[in-house]
């Protein structure tokens, strides 16, 4: 890999690959994005990464629209403005409707930024899906019927609300085919960086502190973490989930 790509840039770009590749329900889904990473990665030696990543997004993106174009219909033009024309460097890998909170939790436990919008009217989630590289998670069938959605403008996924959260994060898990990765603010979806222990001896409970070195806090809302025996349970859930 090339030096300059670090783990957090290859996850925004394997994320952004998702999102373009399940609109055209590509199959197998994790073995197309890690080819196209690849892809990335192996330009990159020869030229910046952010025009390793443009190219192969533009190029990805011009054979997805032409998939998706016979079927648009009146939203044709839809999918030229939803599927931004560069790739988004920035944003959550997911969007959470309302009903979706518990997943959110499990999905950002499993590595990616998951966002979650208590109480949000659908047009206004729609809107935060334009020129995105998130995938909508929603339990909602008539949203699912939207034209934006069913044009593919909208990368989107129904998820059955009769499953309780860990079956929600298991189906979205299998459907996406998406890696373990490593965890992530389970409060706001932060990345977590680690922190010397000694500075943030004031926000340790005393007794934890004698016999836990490893602290992490999040990048985000700055919320601290610690892999306690609460930490370690999801782990071992999300591995057998």
């Amino acid at each position: 890999m090339n030096a300059e790509f670090d783990p957090l840039l290859r996850d925004r770009v394997e994320q952004v690959f998702r999102g373009l590749l399940w609109r055209i329900g590509a199959r197998p889904l994790a073995g197309a994005v890690d080819a196209l990473v690849d892809e990335v990665i192996a330009a990159s030696a020869e030229q910046s990464i952010d025009l390793a990543f443009g190219e192969a997004y533009r190029r990805t993106r011009e054979q997805v629209l032409e998939r998706l174009s016979s079927k648009a219909g009146q939203h044709k033009r839809l999918l030229e403005i939803t599927i931004a024309p560069v790739p988004p460097r920035a944003g959550p890998d997911f969007q959470n409707d309302a009903g979706l909170g518990g997943l959110a939790r499990w999905l950002r436990a499993a590595g990616y930024d998951a966002a979650f919008w208590p109480g949000i009217d659908d047009d206004d989630l729609l809107r935060k899906m334009t020129a995105s590289g998130a995938i909508l998670l929603t339990s909602d069938r008539r949203l699912m019927e939207r034209g934006v959605i069913t044009s593919g403008a909208i990368a989107a996924l129904l998820v059955p609300v009769s499953l309780g959260k860990r079956e929600q994060f298991a189906y979205v898990r299998a459907a996406l085919e998406l890696p373990l990765k490593a965890a992530r603010c389970m409060a706001c979806g932060g990345g977590l960086s680690p922190v010397d222990k000694a500075s943030v001896r004031d926000r340790i409970p005393p007794r934890t502190y004698p016999w836990l070195d490893d602290y992490y806090l999040c990048q985000r809302c700055h919320k601290l973490f610690w892999e306690g025996t609460h930490w370690q349970r999801i782990k071992e859930t999300l591995k057998t989930t």
